[in-house]
């Protein structure tokens, strides 16, 4: 799938963005204007907004290995109580991707036990997140992932990435590590990274794209400083370094897909309840007329057993009456694959692309069929459709919840 990428101005009310095919290479000229002008090239695309690093606070905790996401998430709040400024309460925490930290003495027997992870975390105000969230819901854009701004600069072996604009300063310091602040504390923040990493680059590439000069001296003169001034716009330099592997994505919590959708959930609770009472009326009474047609279909069964005997009087196998019957219509070249078959073909193929994908049901009117998946995420779900609608069918989600960690969702298929 396709990415644009988003970078929005401070006040949310206009955007640049740039189309990035498959393989993240731009494949269109940047473009700029309102939110409104941005949905057009969201649809069909994974949409992934750049934001301020000003407005997001990157850290890197250590914490005892052999926990899951879950608990991490919430001992993480309270490791960093003592450096943060806000409430807890008013503050969203998103998780990157956990590395183990060797220790001196893992060799001992109980190594294990005093073994470590490095969780890096993004910080950033609940209010504002929402806020955020609201201003491209009202323009109809549902954006796929949020980035720190940061996190998006080139990211090389033993170099570090700073961006200028704006007299403001984003910085790259590892893969998912980095931090924002105005060109006056650069120098000084630049220090005391240096004096803090275990891993200090040899080189500092700087990206000015201000419109004047930029001179930078550190107190650490064994890094080499490369600046280079480029009349291109800030965001020509993040997709330069863009990678979907070094995310820290901030819509997870409550603002993930699958809390959304367990939301929505809690409120049509009741109306669920009533609609699972009238299924299970309908299942009876479905039981009812299928032993009912059951019989109907023994009797024609026995009446197709007569008519081919009629037909070919020589046979003497009726094992199968219907498919013997299909299987001569087919030798006279009456047959053919039916809709079911070929719609029933298409969504195989589909469903086998996904891991742990399960079929709950399936129905067929003639015309459509309803396929009821379990599925890990909304997205794997979006994804079949839009690979089936590849393959020329007419394929929409009738619906998507959250049941415990899957999604249960309903995909209308048609020729």
């Amino acid at each position: 799938m396709e990415t644009l990428l988003v970078q929005p101005d401070q006040n949310w009310h206009s955007a640049q963005w740039l189309v990035l095919d498959e393989s993240g290479q731009p494949h269109a000229a940047m473009r700029s204007g309102t939110l409104e002008q941005l949905k057009d090239f969201s649809q069909q695309r994974r949409v992934v907004c750049l934001l301020d690093g000003c407005h997001v606070q990157l850290e890197q905790l250590l914490l005892p290995a052999g926990r899951n996401r879950r608990k991490l998430l919430q001992a993480i709040p309270f490791a960093l109580e003592d450096d943060l400024a806000d409430d807890l309460d008013d503050l969203h925490f998103a998780l990157g991707k956990e590395s183990l930290v060797e220790t001196a003495n893992d060799n001992d027997a109980d190594a294990s036990a005093t073994r470590q992870v490095k969780i890096p975390v993004a910080i950033v105000a609940r209010e504002k997140l929402r806020r955020w969230l609201q201003m491209l819901a009202e323009v109809g854009i549902k954006p796929h992932v949020l980035l720190p701004g940061s996190l998006a600069l080139p990211l090389a072996e033993h170099q570090w990435h700073v961006l200028i604009h704006d007299h403001q300063a984003t910085v790259r310091t590892g893969p998912q590590s980095g931090f924002s602040c105005d060109l006056e504390n650069l120098a000084v923040l630049l220090d005391a990274a240096l004096d803090e990493t275990d891993n200090p680059p040899q080189q500092i590439q700087i990206w000015n794209h201000s419109q004047t000069e930029f001179e930078l001296t550190l107190q650490h003169t064994d890094v080499e400083l490369i600046i280079t001034k480029t009349d291109q716009a800030p965001l020509a330099t993040l997709a330069r370094g863009f990678r979907q592997d070094t995310q820290i994505n901030l819509l997870q919590g409550e603002f993930g897909y699958k809390q959304e959708y367990g939301k929505l959930f809690k409120y049509w609770a009741a109306p669920a309840m009533l609609l699972g009472g009238w299924l299970l009326l309908v299942l009876i009474t479905q039981t009812t007329t299928y032993f009912h047609l059951k019989g109907q279909n023994n009797a024609l069964e026995a009446q197709m057993i007569e008519i081919y005997k009629q037909v070919f009087p020589n046979s003497k196998n009726f094992t199968n009456p219907r498919q013997q019957l299909k299987t001569k219509l087919d030798s006279f070249g009456g047959g053919g694959d039916s809709p079911l078959l070929q719609l029933l073909n298409a969504a195989a193929s589909q469903i086998h692309s996904i891991p742990n994908t399960q079929i709950q049901s399936l129905d067929f009117n003639g015309e459509f069929l309803d396929l009821e998946l379990a599925i890990a995420e909304v997205q794997q779900l979006e994804q079949m459709r839009q690979q089936l609608q590849n393959q020329g069918l007419s394929a929409d989600i009738k619906s998507a919840n959250t049941e415990g960690d899957r999604v249960i969702g309903k995909l209308r298929l048609g020729l």
